[in-house]
């Protein structure tokens, strides 16, 4: 942006004000000061040596100098004539050039009044090639330096990077990078004040800071320390919309400074409002958020019924069975504990739509003095004959954390029951015999056991019987969920099926985990049917060889049993049941030690069917049926249902990428090691992506009477009004303006939209009163809004200063647009909001060019002109425009509701601004990008379009550096700027 006007202010030793600031024309200056330059002779500066085989600073001054970096033909005035207008400076003084834009260097007195001719006189250029700055002149007013013709090969008037090293002391020498000269960063392009600032008493003056140059300096930016707070703790932080890596409760540092949009998520909690805050240079901003649970109930079934339920480890004081809990939503763990049984853990997901339900089989414990049995399990009557099938086992042990896969066993045939038998549970830390405690998953969803048995062997170790539903997948996954220090073995895999043939036969099927010694088991009478083939079969683990087999006497009698090893440590037995009334008692005597009976079927056939005689092995199985008229599919498919799919998806049997089946090789190894399966919900569908969220935007700042100083978030930019400031972070920053000719100063806070320029406006002409409005929903819920249509949004209840009789509450919706007139408030003083619904009237909006973007009362309609944005409410909305390239407009439009399709017009005529683009890269990628000395939320590599041209300093902030340097806005042009970070 070219200057027309130049201030010169002297600033005495300590002081924060100037003793003397006047300001000049152009004008002024080429009548009333001498004349620096022709017109005709070109003056030219020197970039960096980016070749490493050349002296950087190149005293041969003929790399990258001329033509290349021609200033043009200059005429201006002398730095030094100026100074004296406001007195003069002296030695020991330092004389600082500051830009339209903040940009600044400082040079020492003696370069500014006796420069050696190398470096020659220091000039302010307002005029090039003929063309005034403002009329053609497009960066200037420009600080050249009018250097001799001594050292370049062309006789040229070139101030190259050997003068600089000559002529300047070296804290005053300018570098693009490090070890890369130039002379060009020393150049100040829209100069708008020269400083004086003077020394005393021998001491240097005090210069504020910003960096001695524009190039690739080191750089500290301001940062200050972020805390969030929350209750609950352990909440997800959102800054910028976007969830960061930290937790609640959690101190932050090194947050750039400036304004930051912060709240918290927490699963099972609703999001509370988001808060702006400002981060201050070395200071700790606070925001703490109290979010609201959501809660449902669960219902939670144990087996045996009764038990104790915890919750995330914490007694509920309610037991299973009674009434629901009322939980949180998202995942907990339910534990259920019951006297003489081992404690039970249920990942569950609380939703707050559906039935939320958990069922449990709770593993009794087992020691000497118990005295186990086999309980009666499914029954019924089938057609064909009975098949036993099975599948090795895991021939290692498994460890608290480790999963294996097991497949149940692949046979024609119904399935009735499948099981999976476990032994060797002990706990390797303390020696002692340790229930097996194991999560079972198939298919992607948790498995709760129909039965589990336990029994302590005379090896000294748990054995146990697990029972399944029955399942249509064959690929089970077996986790040790206890300690890690607790181990047990998966000897066996087991499925009960009928096989296709002629005829039928009944059963019933007992289960548990009984030694095989004694009395294992009791027949009530009448359980079989009086004609047809009887049969017992058994089951039993812990047998290497057949002569492991105990001998089988039933009622007394021994029977010879048909002995069968179908799978290794797996004995199957038959022994026909003698006829009579149907009551028997099974006896066990002479097996080897750590014998255990798992099953015992006793099948009746009908006289034309035929009985199984042999035991089928298989690997893996798809099978289906049901054994008992569909109740026990129908168990299991209620309970598949009940749980997500969070265990992890194994690979179907018999795929090439599949992990190893357990017990299928000798040398079979475990699965890696997973969490516990935890129950989620479904995911969620894909968040849209918003296409605003990798742009800047920007803001326009205007001021009666013009000519006002501006800030920007608490720091000065040397910039007045009217001025726009592109590429800044999305959200709110605060605006500040004074005027030298009211003596007033104003601020506000003005929101700034990705890939849009919004705007504000002061007003010095008159003094506004000031009012205090509460804010309050008038329903149960809080209700968003925002004061005269501008964000950022604010939520019920809460109190606002309104400067401006006219002012009123905006609240709006994917749907209408209401606002709150003051004349609204209460007797009381309070406005009382509700949530918008779709209003009755429509504005028409159309811009002078076309295609503009339309807000109202500062949300983004989604629409561009010409287009008529319907559902507003009667009364005033502010109805903005916002096109790349062009000045933003805004106004406030009293609508009313009249017949016919439009209640109110909005056009506005927009004016088109010199701008370019920026494209900040570095090496490596990654770093923050700075811009007017802020955080604009943007990381190398970014294009910040919309720049109004002139000169910016850009600075950049990796882990470990940070660079600073000037950058040049040309019009309708990209420029890239590349900074490369040292590396190790």
């Amino acid at each position: 942006m070219a200057t027309d006007a130049i201030t010169v202010a002297r600033y005495a030793p300590g002081d924060n004000e100037p003793e003397y600031e006047e300001s000049f024309t152009i004008a002024w200056m080429e009548k009333n000061l001498p004349v620096m330059g022709d017109g005709t002779t070109h003056y030219y500066l020197q970039g960096p040596v980016f070749d490493e085989s050349e002296d950087p600073w190149n005293p041969d001054e003929e790399i990258n100098c001329y033509p290349d970096k021609d200033m043009g033909a200059l005429r201006g005035t002398d730095v030094a004539a100026l100074c004296d207008l406001a007195g003069g400076a002296h030695r020991g003084d330092v004389i600082l050039i500051r830009s339209e834009d903040g940009f600044r260097k400082s040079f020492p007195y003696a370069n500014v009044y006796t420069p050696p001719s190398r470096q020659g006189p220091m000039v302010l250029a307002w005029e090039r090639d003929g063309q005034k700055a403002g009329a053609g002149y497009y960066d200037g007013m420009r600080l050249q330096f009018f250097a001799d013709t001594s050292v370049n090969p062309w006789g040229e008037h070139i101030f190259g990077n050997s003068d600089m090293q000559s002529a300047l002391p070296e804290e005053y020498w300018h570098f693009f990078q490090p070890n890369l000269p130039t002379t060009t960063g020393l150049s100040v392009q829209s100069v708008s004040r020269i400083e004086i600032y003077e020394s005393s008493g021998g001491q240097p003056p005090v210069v504020p800071s910003g960096g001695s140059d524009g190039g690739a300096d080191i750089w500290a930016p301001a940062t200050g320390t972020l805390t969030v707070r929350s209750v609950p703790e352990g909440a997800a932080v959102v800054i910028d919309g976007a969830v960061s890596e930290f937790v609640t409760n959690v101190s932050i540092p090194d947050m750039p400074e400036g304004y930051y949009g912060v709240t918290v998520q927490r699963e099972g909690y609703e999001n509370p409002a988001e808060e702006w805050i400002l981060v201050a240079d070395g200071s700790n901003a606070t925001v703490s958020f109290a979010p609201t649970a959501i809660t449902a109930s669960c219902t939670v079934v144990s087996h045996p019924a009764g038990a104790a339920v915890a919750v995330d480890g914490v007694n509920s004081g309610m037991s299973a069975g009674t009434e629901p809990l009322t939980l949180i939503t998202g995942n907990h763990v339910l534990t259920l504990t019951m006297e003489g049984y081992v404690p039970l853990d249920l990942p569950v997901c609380i939703t707050k739509e559906g039935e939320n339900r958990v069922e449990g089989v709770l593993v009794p414990l087992c020691s000497e003095d118990d005295t186990p049995v086999l309980s009666a399990g499914p029954h019924g009557l089938l057609p064909g004959s009975l098949m036993v099938a099975a599948a090795p086992g895991y021939p290692g042990f498994i460890s608290g954390g480790e999963s294996v896969r097991a497949d149940l066993p692949d046979a024609d045939g119904e399935e009735i029951t499948s099981y999976l038998l476990f032994s060797h549970g002990s706990d390797t830390t303390s020696g002692l015999p340790a229930e097996p405690q194991v999560a079972l998953s198939s298919g992607g969803a948790g498995l709760i056991p129909r039965h589990l048995a336990n029994a302590l062997s005379s090896a000294g170790s748990v054995d146990q019987t697990c029972a399944l539903f029955p399942s249509v997948s064959r690929a089970v996954t077996v986790r040790g969920a206890g300690g890690e220090g607790d181990v047990f073995s998966l000897c066996a895999a087991v499925s009960l099926l009928a096989r296709p043939g002629p005829g039928e036969f009944s059963y019933v099927v007992y289960e548990g985990c009984v030694p095989a010694e004694g009395e294992v088991l009791t027949i009530p009478a009448d359980t079989l049917p009086e004609n047809g083939t009887r049969t017992l079969t058994l089951l039993c683990s812990g047998a290497g060889e057949k002569t492991d087999a105990p001998v089988i006497s039933v009622n007394g009698m021994p029977l010879r049993a048909d002995v069968s090893l179908p799978v290794p440590g797996l004995l199957r037995m038959s022994v026909p049941l003698p006829p009579g009334d149907g009551a028997y008692t099974v006896t066990a005597a002479g097996a080897s030690p750590g014998c255990m009976v798992r099953i015992a079927v006793a099948t009746a056939a009908a006289p034309s069917g035929a009985v199984s005689d042999g035991t089928e092995t298989a690997e893996t199985a798809d099978a289906s049926g049901d054994a008992d008229g569909g109740v026990f599919a129908g168990i299991f498919r209620f309970f598949a249902a009940l749980f997500s799919s969070s265990a992890p998806e194994l690979p179907a049997p018999g795929d090439d990428t599949s992990l190893p089946v357990a017990g299928s090789l000798p040398d079979a190894t475990p699965l890696p090691d997973t969490p516990a399966p935890e129950m989620t919900a479904a995911p969620a569908a894909p968040a849209e992506v918003d296409k605003y969220s990798a742009l800047t935007g920007g803001v326009l700042v205007e001021s009666v009477p013009s000519g006002a100083w501006i800030s920007l978030d608490g720091k000065p930019t040397g910039r007045k009004t009217p001025a726009l400031f592109a590429g800044l972070k999305e959200g709110t920053h605060r605006i500040g303006v004074s005027s030298a000719l009211t003596g007033g100063s104003r601020s506000d806070t003005a929101w700034v939209y990705p890939g849009a320029l919004g705007s504000i406006f002061f007003d010095f002409s008159g003094s506004l009163p000031e009012t205090a409005v509460q804010v309050e929903s008038g329903t149960d819920e809080p209700v968003v809004f925002t004061v005269n249509g501008k964000l950022p949004k604010q939520t019920t209840p809460a109190e606002v200063t309104i400067v401006d009789t006219d002012s009123f509450v905006a609240v709006t919706s994917d749907t209408g647009y209401q606002t709150y007139p003051l004349g609204y408030r209460r007797g009381d003083g309070t406005l009382s909001v509700v949530p918008a619904t779709s209003g009755t009237c429509t504005v028409a909006v159309a811009s002078d060019p076309a295609g503009a973007e339309i807000f109202i009362d500062g949300r983004r309609t989604g629409e561009t002109t010409p287009s008529a944005i319907s559902g507003l409410s009667t009364g005033p909305h502010r109805v903005a425009c916002s096109l790349p390239g062009y000045r933003p407009e805004a106004r406030v439009v009293s609508i009313n509701d009249l017949p016919g399709t439009t209640d109110a017009e909005a056009a506005f005529t927009l004016l088109a601004y010199s701008n370019g683009g920026l494209c900040v890269t570095s090496e490596p990628a990654g770093a923050k990008i700075y811009l007017y000395d802020r955080y604009i939320g943007l990381v190398t590599p970014a294009t910040i379009p919309g720049l109004p041209i002139g000169t910016y300093e850009i600075g950049l902030s990796s882990e470990d550096e940070t660079m600073i340097r000037e950058a040049t806005v040309l019009p309708d042009t990209v420029v890239t700027y590349e900074f490369r970070f040292e590396t190790e």
